[in-house]
């Protein structure tokens, strides 16, 4: 070992205990102790968080799209888009792109409403079916335009992240 003029200092307390014969030990315990427990406590916890199961972080990757689109942020919505993305029409990923800034650009307000989310899980793939009913108008209280689809998406794991990689969409009774 390489001297480098540091040296290690363990602190220690000292507490007094019966050890049951009528006398008082010396018990001992490092300080250092304490806070590895911590630190394994914590990094235990922050690979529970990282493991959640395929499927919650699927409807997670779904929400966060949901919420970009509202918050009228195509690029948030983009980041969980595949770059193979094909949808509806030969729509492929800058299509995607191109058609909903037009439509945030031609909206004052833009909503989004999913029904239920069906899920179906494969090996590193999965399909979600889901309603939808998308608003749209100049923000004030009852939207200028709402139309619902049914749509059917087609899901990639890639390296723990879910990437859209197909959408098809139908307007409701057109089916």
């Amino acid at each position: 070992m390489i001297d480098r003029g540091v040296e290690r200092t363990w602190v220690a307390c000292e507490d007094t205990v019966p050890n049951g014969k009528g006398e008082e030990q010396v018990k001992m315990r490092s300080r250092s102790g304490g806070i590895w427990t911590l630190l394994l406590a914590c990094c235990v916890l922050l690979a529970a968080c990282r493991h959640e199961p395929p499927e919650q972080r699927l409807r997670a990757e779904v929400a966060r799209m949901q919420a970009g689109l509202e918050a009228r942020q195509p690029d948030a919505v983009m980041e969980g888009v595949a770059e193979d993305f094909r949808g509806s029409g030969g729509l492929d990923r800058d299509m995607l792109r191109r058609t909903m800034q037009l439509q945030l650009l031609a909206r004052g307000k833009v909503g989004v409403t999913l029904g239920r989310l069906r899920v179906e899980m494969g090996q590193g793939s999965a399909t979600v079916r889901f309603d939808a009913l998308l608003t749209g108008g100049d923000g004030r209280w009852l939207p200028d335009e709402a139309r619902a689809y049914e749509v059917e998406t087609g899901w990639r794991e890639v390296g723990g992240d879910w990437r859209l990689v197909s959408a098809e969409w139908t307007p409701v009774g057109e089916g």
